[in-house]
């Protein structure tokens, strides 16, 4: 009976998106096929309804090549993929503030669900706690989004949008001292700093 009543639930959102498009900005239904077009390949592939439509007793052969590579993270990753959505709809113009908030909001906290579930060695460490940041950015959470940043090299001192977005925030906060130590840490490891070269 839980299956029926489920699809039955899942019509009913559907009916709501589509009459009142605003309520499934805070929602996980309704995901586009422009959206879902936009997403990383392995995000259908993962469970979460409209997203992937996996079964952890028996995943397909697709989310099984991901599974190999990554383990038990690929069972958490559909909080990243809903982050994804979130975030690109809180950047669109018929969003009100509110919205843009309130999914920046929830985007973190599937962000912080998967950096939660993950395991240290995780190869998408880097990507989440800098999507994490970028999104604290726009909250005007700077403080909490160097942390994310600073988190993000840790894991990695090779992924270069976390320099890029660390020197950003840096610089907003006038931090032109600290800017220069990410700057040179960066060409330290081989990242290539063109957008900031006049830091030097």
């Amino acid at each position: 009976m839980a299956r029926p009543f489920r699809l039955h639930l899942q019509i009913i959102v559907a009916l709501l998106c589509a009459v009142i498009g605003s309520f499934c900005y805070a929602q996980n239904y309704g995901t586009t096929k422009a959206e879902l077009g936009l997403l990383p390949e392995y995000c259908k592939f993962v469970q979460g309804g409209d997203l992937g439509k996996e079964d952890f007793s028996s995943p397909s052969v697709n989310a099984q090549k991901y599974i190999a590579r990554w383990g038990s993270n690929h069972w958490h990753l559909h909080h990243f993929c809903w982050a994804k959505v979130k975030q690109m709809r809180s950047m669109k113009y018929s969003a009100s503030l509110q919205q843009k908030q309130g999914l920046r909001e929830q985007a973190i906290g599937d962000l912080d669900y998967s950096i939660r579930h993950s395991t240290s060695d995780f190869e998408l460490l880097p990507d989440l706690e800098t999507n994490r940041g970028i999104l604290l950015v726009l909250l005007n959470r700077d403080r909490d989004a160097i942390v994310a940043f600073k988190n993000a090299l840790e894991h990695s001192a090779k992924f270069a949008p976390a320099y890029t977005e660390l020197i950003a925030v840096l610089r907003k906060q006038g931090d032109k001292e600290g800017a220069k130590k990410v700057f040179d840490l960066a060409i330290a490891n081989g990242i290539s700093m063109a957008k900031f070269e006049e830091i030097k």
